[in-house]
């Protein structure tokens, strides 16, 4: 932990993983306690749907892995047709 860029490296890894986590747990459904609240965050909930979709048999769960890859692209709709061109 002594190199800069190894350090470097291992941030940029924990942000896009933590951001991968944010983005596929706000697509998931979960029960509110009586506060209100969720009862799982939404990086636990996105985290245990990467997880489950990584470890699972490579024919079972290719489906769900390349939704959740495309998650990383920009929607279309946000392009021109919003901004009224």
């Amino acid at each position: 932990m002594t190199l800069p860029g190894h350090v470097t490296r291992l941030l940029c890894l924990l942000t896009l993983a933590y951001v991968w986590s944010v983005l596929v747990g706000i697509d998931q459904e979960t029960v509110l306690k009586t506060h209100g609240r969720r009862a799982w965050s939404v990086v636990t909930l996105g985290l245990r749907s990467l997880v489950r979709a990584s470890s699972r048999q490579v024919g079972a769960s290719v489906d769900e892995l390349l939704h959740l890859i495309r998650l990383w692209m920009p929607h279309q709709t946000t392009g021109a047709e919003s901004v009224g061109y």
